[in-house]
């Protein structure tokens, strides 16, 4: 029975260490993200088209070119995933100190207290909006 326990046990460890790894956080994210574009620059400079190109190689040159665009824009997909997962994890953490303050508290000492948790929303929200470059109208 026991040695069944460790078996799940391990699962669980296992589960949680994937989830986490398709979860990149917005740095990791764009570091890959931007090996990704480095990549395609090295491509491009190395495979110059030329005159000389028989339309064999050209076709062959868009393809890698293709296969490489579509490795971008996954890589973006995992930065802007990252960045909204941020702002969810601020948000959730300043939504769980807020329900945990007592009813009786000040409104100063209220603020005090989550004053860090607002900062991490909106430094998430900084940084989506800035990856998306969003502008933002007066008032909002």
């Amino acid at each position: 029975m026991k040695r069944r326990g460790l078996h799940c046990g391990a699962l669980v460890c296992l589960l949680l260490a994937v989830a986490c790894e398709r979860r990149p956080n917005p740095e990791t994210a764009t570091a890959e993200l931007c090996d990704e574009i480095a990549e395609l620059a090295a491509y491009m400079q190395q495979h110059p088209l030329s005159d000389s190109m028989t339309v064999g190689q050209a076709q062959e040159m868009r393809e890698e070119i293709q296969d490489q665009v579509k490795e971008i824009r996954q890589a973006a997909g995992q930065v802007e995933a990252a960045r909204v997962h941020a702002l969810e994890e601020a948000n959730d953490r300043l939504a769980t100190k807020v329900d945990r303050l007592p009813p009786d508290l000040p409104v100063g000492v209220a603020a005090d207290s989550v004053r860090s948790e607002v900062e991490a929303v909106s430094a998430a929200r900084a940084s989506l909006n800035s990856d998306v470059q969003c502008v933002v109208r007066a008032g909002q």
